[in-house]
């Protein structure tokens, strides 16, 4: 199973976009990377930002819903949203976030 992971800045970029935004007034938009990772994608980038980590992927639950790519066109074509942060970017961001930000 893959998922659309979206980082924070991404999130509020689009958040910051279509507020203003007078098309967007009554509108739905769908904030989200437009790309689907697996997790065991995500697993590896974190085994190689900190190194000397095993990590295991097993089933996903089945009360996790199947929510794959997300079609972020929309967004894009009216507000102007675009994400910056792939997943390989994304992760090691935020373990840098933790390592400085601790509890």
């Amino acid at each position: 199973r893959a998922f659309d992971c979206t980082q924070v800045d991404d999130t509020a970029n689009g958040i910051c976009r279509v507020e203003p935004a007078d098309a967007a007034a009554g509108e739905t938009f769908t904030i989200a990377r437009g790309k689907s990772e697996t997790l065991s994608t995500a697993v590896s980038i974190i085994s190689e930002t900190i190194g000397d980590m095993e990590g295991k992927c097993g089933t996903v639950p089945a009360h996790i819903p199947i929510r794959g790519t997300r079609e972020i066109t929309k967004a894009g074509d009216q507000p102007g949203f675009e994400p910056h942060y792939s997943l390989k970017r994304a992760v090691p961001a935020y373990i840098d976030h933790l390592r400085h930000n601790p509890g």
